[in-house]
């Protein structure tokens, strides 16, 4: 499941909902724990959020993400800044 979402980030695809249908709360937290190991959890992150709402992670895991997201957004606009 990770390599499908890094591979979505970089080609810029929409994740197949299909795949993540049945992930535990475990699951999940393997993903999220192997992207931040791996420094790609912004990527990651963005696509699991493009995934329908069913196919999502729990709330908690959501708002976790969220910031992610944010976070990266706010260091590319003040590394934009700076350049």
């Amino acid at each position: 499941m990770f390599f499908e979402l890094l591979q979505c980030a970089i080609w810029a695809k929409k994740p197949e909902p299909a795949l993540f249908n049945q992930l535990s709360s475990q699951d999940w937290e393997k993903i999220i724990q192997l992207s931040i190991k791996q420094s790609v959890h912004g990527l990651v992150a963005d696509v699991i959020l493009a995934l329908p709402e069913t196919h999502l992670p729990a709330f908690e895991k959501r708002v976790y993400l969220l910031r992610v997201v944010d976070q990266v957004k706010q260091l590319n606009i003040n590394l934009g800044k700076q350049i």
